[in-house]
């Protein structure tokens, strides 16, 4: 009888149990691949569906914030009013077409408070026809400021948007539809974005697709009407089904923004062509393991059976023992073979390891010390920067910067305090309330030209306040301005205050030397007068009484004592001669006043003076009143 060494008999189990228990694995992991490789491709054919779906929203959404846009420009069209003032259909229909071609919208409608076509621009024409059939231009109608839906119209579905007209010059409303059509255009530009055909589709027809047969479009459903309004019951559903000679999966869901009493819905669809080449991968994948794992298998257990158990029992026992931190532990392999050398190589490894472990203890260490270092660094300067910047805030001193686009990067707590938290809004709206750069600006200069600038400006509210700007250079490269602004409102009105009192001053000093001079020439004056009058006095004294001469005399000295007395008033004026106050009747004040004036009238007038009986006295200088 044949015997069979141990070693042999060793090997032969050893290999039929690899080669059973290598079966048994590649089989199942072979199935449960394919099954976790078809469910995950479910899984992500789901999310693709998903994705779609949301793509075809947001363009959706797209399209309506387009259509909106285009709606209120029609609205805010001059043009437009003008034509709607003078009722011109045929100049609305001409501005109409114009302003389609511009926007690129399929079609712009004017409709009347009573939901009449006014105006269009596309054709076929529809004047005077009205729109009342559709449940979002009763909503328009009946107050709402806009409106959006997708309808279908003309074997199509359209997205529309409506505004209403508001102008003071139009006395009854009047409201601008604007339409993108949801062509094959639309599909197609879908597709491109999720490599999914997609169908919009109206109850058993196709308004528009990507699906073609023979190179045409599908016109309608490729597949039970019942089964799909199933599918369309439960948005999400993924659901397989044969069609055009290939399989499918299919999902639907209805269209947003539709109307509600129109039936409208989007079919997603997606060949298994490439789940099929899927699982064709996988199981010549399979296959290629399976034999690889054998014959792998099989020579190692065939050389190296008995020359491996020993010394890898002895390195899994060292690894074990450096997996605990012993880094000390070392392999005692005598032979000269590969496993000697593998020893011998695990020593040196182990060696490696244990010098970089220390290194790497060492530099940690240090850059703990680096980083405690920097983060005390940082701290000091950050707390000297906020001691600077609360510094600049309790001196009243505005910091802001400013891109090279007007736009407030940050501002500090005290421009704030004056203006308001204006950050990533345009500065001159901010500060001055106004649409357009101020005149006074020099931030282009500033930016442009690295130039320190000084300038000032003031507000509607009558404050004033200094800027001084300087360029600063931003982390990404660009260019902005750091402004430093400071209130100097008080200080103009000082500086006005002290201008005021200087002239003020200025003016008395003028008076003032008005004053002596008139002084003066009066007392010199005074003094030829008086020398005139002793002269007159002695010429009186001297001539005959009954004379020419002596009347001459005395008519010279009363004026020379009438000039005297203008003398007397100029001082009194001045403040250099005091008032000599007197009590007077009143009546006779007034008489005398009346005997000046009757000199100076014509006699055909006259002047009648009743004094009171009760006689009333004034207190004046009798010569300043002469």
């Amino acid at each position: 009888m044949l015997t069979i060494p141990f070693y042999r008999q060793f090997r032969f189990k050893l290999a039929a149990m690899y080669i059973l228990l290598i079966t048994v694995v590649v089989v199942l992991s072979g199935v449960f691949s394919y099954q976790a490789s078809e469910k995950q491709f479910r899984q992500l054919l789901c999310q693709e569906f998903q994705g779609t779906r949301n793509v075809i929203h947001n363009f959706l959404l797209f399209v309506e914030q387009t259509a909106l846009i285009t709606a209120k420009s029609v609205a805010r069209d001059e043009a437009i009013l003008q034509m709607l003032l003078i009722n011109s259909s045929d100049d609305l229909t001409a501005r109409l077409t114009a302003l389609m071609e511009q926007n690129s919208s399929d079609i712009i409608i004017l409709l009347n408070n009573k939901g009449r076509v006014l105006a269009q621009g596309h054709e076929p024409k529809s004047i005077g026809n009205s729109l009342l059939a559709f449940d979002f231009v009763h909503d328009l109608i009946s107050g709402k400021q806009i409106v959006t839906a997708v309808v279908q119209d003309k074997n199509s579905f359209i997205l529309y948007s409506a505004v209403t007209i508001k102008h003071p010059t139009i006395s009854e409303p009047v409201y601008v539809l604007t339409g993108y059509s949801l062509n094959n255009s639309f599909v197609d530009h879908i597709q491109k974005n999720s490599h999914m055909d997609v169908s919009l589709v109206r109850e058993r027809s196709i308004i528009s697709t990507t699906l073609r047969e023979n190179g045409e479009r599908l016109t309608t459903l490729p597949l039970p009407f019942l089964e799909y309004q199933m599918l369309l019951a439960n948005p999400g559903q993924v659901m397989e089904y044969h069609f055009m000679g290939k399989d499918y999966f299919l999902s639907t869901q209805r269209l947003s923004l539709m109307q509600d009493n129109m039936a409208g819905s989007m079919l997603l669809s997606h060949s298994q062509e490439e789940l099929k080449e899927v699982k064709k991968q996988l199981a010549v994948q399979f296959v290629s393991i399976f034999v690889s794992s054998l014959i792998v298998g099989m020579t190692i257990i065939l050389f190296f059976t008995n020359r491996i158990l020993q010394p890898i029992r002895q390195l899994i026992q060292s690894t074990q023992q450096i997996s605990k931190g012993d880094l000390d532990c070392r392999v005692d392999l005598k032979s000269k073979d590969e496993l000697g050398l593998l020893g011998k190589h695990f020593n040196q490894m182990t060696e490696a390891v244990q010098e970089s472990n220390n290194a790497l203890k060492q530099y940690n260490q240090d850059l703990e010390k680096q980083v405690t270092e920097r983060t005390n660094s940082l701290q000091n300067k950050t707390e000297q920067l906020q001691h600077y910047i609360t510094a600049i805030n309790d001196v009243g001193v505005g910091l802001c910067v400013i891109n090279d686009d007007y736009t407030i990067q940050t501002m500090n707590n005290t421009l704030i305090g004056w203006f308001g938290d204006h950050r990533n809004k345009k500065c001159y709206h901010a500060i001055r309330s106004q649409e357009n750069p101020c005149s006074e600006c020099r931030l282009r200069e500033v930016v442009g030209q690295q130039e320190l600038a000084h300038y000032q400006f003031s507000r509607p509210d009558g404050r004033t306040f200094e800027v001084v700007a300087t360029q600063i250079k931003n982390n990404d490269g660009t260019v902005s301005t750091l402004e430093m602004i400071r209130d100097i409102t008080k200080q103009k009105e000082q500086e006005e205050q002290r201008l005021q009192t200087s002239r003020q001053e200025e003016r008395l000093n003028k008076l003032e030397s008005l004053r002596t001079m008139a002084g003066a020439i009066a007392h010199r004056f005074n003094n030829a007068m008086m020398a005139v009058q002793g002269n007159l006095e002695l010429m009186i004294f001297t001539l005959p009484a009954d004379s020419q001469e002596y009347k001459m005399a005395s008519n010279a000295a009363l004026a020379a004592n009438g000039a005297a007395q203008v003398g007397s008033m100029m001082l009194r004026y001045v403040g250099q001669q005091p008032l000599k106050l007197q009590e007077i009747p009143l009546e006779t004040l007034v008489n005398e006043s009346i005997t000046s004036l009757k000199s100076l009238l014509t006699p055909s007038i006259s002047i009648l003076f009743s004094p009171p009986e009760q006689p009333l006295f004034i207190a004046v200088d009798q010569k300043q009143m002469k």
